[in-house]
């Protein structure tokens, strides 16, 4: 439980177990992390030693954040899925950026995020599930009505549109 020790120092993280059926169930993860609050115990906990190479490879902050966010939130859950150390595991991106969960059997996982929040779903890999949060953006309306279909052009609340995106979004990660 090493992870969830630094979690709770680093960084603020909770997790939930919901049943699905009498077989399966799911976990869910939400970690806060604020920029520059990095701390590298959790870098090291949290991060199979591949996931470091790949975190220490961005130039960004922003991009190392993001992607330290995704991961902290993914191995919170499936440490509570599955009771495996998370380093580990190693999530790597498939053809499509899709996450891939490495060295655990039958486990599949989501991922999202939108500034200090990451957002994770741990699951049985036989399931379809995508999960999406976003940022509520007034800024953005117009760039989100460019990939509406015809039908959808009736949406022009921010709030429909960003639920919209939020929906394709999730789907897509389920159409791996």
């Amino acid at each position: 439980m090493e992870l969830l020790n630094n979690i709770q120092t680093y960084c603020h993280c909770c997790s939930n177990q919901i049943n699905l059926s009498d077989n399966d169930i799911l976990v869910l993860s939400v970690c806060k992390i604020n920029p520059g609050e990095t701390h590298p115990s959790l870098i090291g906990s949290a991060l199979h030693p591949e996931e470091q190479k790949i975190y220490n490879s961005y130039k960004h902050d922003k991009r190392k954040h993001s992607y330290l966010l995704g991961r902290v939130a993914s191995k919170t859950a499936i440490q509570k899925y599955t009771q495996v150390q998370p380093k580990d595991v190693n999530i790597i991106n498939g053809l499509l950026r899709q996450p891939i969960v490495k060295g655990i059997n039958n486990v599949d996982v989501s991922i999202s995020h939108a500034d200090n929040l990451g957002f994770a779903a741990a699951f049985n890999d036989t399931l379809l599930l995508g999960i999406d949060i976003e940022k509520h953006q007034d800024e953005s309306a117009s760039y989100l009505q460019e990939y509406l279909m015809d039908k959808e052009k009736m949406y022009t609340s921010m709030s429909e549109l960003t639920l919209l995106w939020s929906a394709k979004e999730a789907l897509s990660k389920c159409l791996k």
